[in-house]
């Protein structure tokens, strides 16, 4: 395998770390603010009389 071959291979493996973890962080986002959007919704419901 050359020289280039193998920083292909790198940068094709970095890449989809990077993306692994970028996909990871969205899905903690996600929840996080699926969380916040529950706690205010519960907090603004409209009172019975």
């Amino acid at each position: 395998m050359s020289a280039t071959e193998k920083n292909e291979q790198i940068e094709i493996e970095t890449l989809g770390l990077v993306l692994e973890e970028f996909t990871q962080e969205q899905k903690t986002t996600n929840l996080a603010i699926n969380d916040l959007v529950a706690a205010v919704n519960a907090h603004c419901r409209p009172k019975r009389f």
